[in-house]
């Protein structure tokens, strides 16, 4: 998920993401966190997204801005022992390509994860090389989702940001996407502010950071769409730079394991 240098912060924050930030919602039927996000071995997935990046100064002056498609194909599940217990570990691959240039990166990334009751929880990534391990895991997906006040691991502490977004809707809806048409999905509605520092030259500060997400989950399926915007200021030499980024991203095809969900 990158490309040139200069479009490398906000890049560099699609990585700190990681996995969806998902949260689930208080539903009528009893249902279990695997049942919409299934961690079994021989499960994967094929993705393609589209993003816009833009980089500007306050007065409007345009900096930077470039459209990126991407494709991923997450290479399904495996259970290892890591920190201390055996995590499930999900390996995802990515292929983007700028429209603006047409440079081409491809980027592998792993999620540690782990099924704990009524939630799903990541306790550590790794971008390639670069390992990020969580001080406190962080739920990609709970049920039910907490009441406002009550506890609730939302934060995500990545490459140098926090990402700390916590649901405010749910809703059930039809999704059409090309892996096709998945009725009763599960609509959850995230927002939050990101903090931190950007691994850019001079580790510069967020001074204002916003995320909001929306995300469809088909049972027995998993993640079917997802549509992200964020919005960042940016301590950048002797004056801030604002950075926008949407994206959405569209499943393309799921291989359920032979035999089993």
């Amino acid at each position: 998920m990158r490309a040139p240098k200069t479009l490398a912060l906000s890049l560099l924050l699609t990585l700190a993401l990681g996995p969806e930030l998902v949260l689930e919602t208080r539903a009528q039927e009893a249902v279990a966190p695997l049942d919409y996000y299934p961690l079994s071995a021989g499960h994967e997935w094929r993705y393609e997204s589209e993003k816009t990046n833009s980089i500007q100064l306050p007065q409007g002056e345009m900096v930077q801005e470039i459209s990126i498609t991407s494709t991923k194909h997450s290479l399904g599940v495996r259970t290892e022992e890591r920190f201390g217990r055996p995590l499930h570990v999900a390996v995802e691959e990515s292929t983007q390509t700028s429209h603006s240039d047409g440079a081409t990166r491809t980027t592998r990334t792993e999620s540690h994860l782990s099924a704990d009751g009524d939630a799903i929880l990541v306790h550590g990534q790794r971008h390639d090389d670069d390992w990020a391990l969580f001080s406190q895991p962080a739920a990609i997906l709970k049920l039910p989702v907490p009441k406002e006040g009550e506890p609730y691991p939302s934060r995500f502490e990545s490459r140098g940001l926090t990402i700390d977004a916590r649901p405010h809707a749910s809703s059930r809806e039809t999704v059409e996407v090309p892996a096709g048409r998945f009725e009763n999905c599960l609509r959850i509605d995230a927002r939050g502010p990101v903090t931190g520092k950007l691994q850019a030259p001079g580790n510069p500060p967020v001074e204002r950071g916003w995320i909001e997400l929306t995300l469809w989950f088909a049972r027995g399926v998993g993640i079917v769409k997802e549509s992200q915007r964020v919005e960042l200021t940016v301590a950048f030499s002797d004056r801030p730079v604002e950075i926008h980024e949407t994206e959405e991203t569209r499943l393309v095809a799921h291989v359920p394991p032979k035999g089993g969900r």
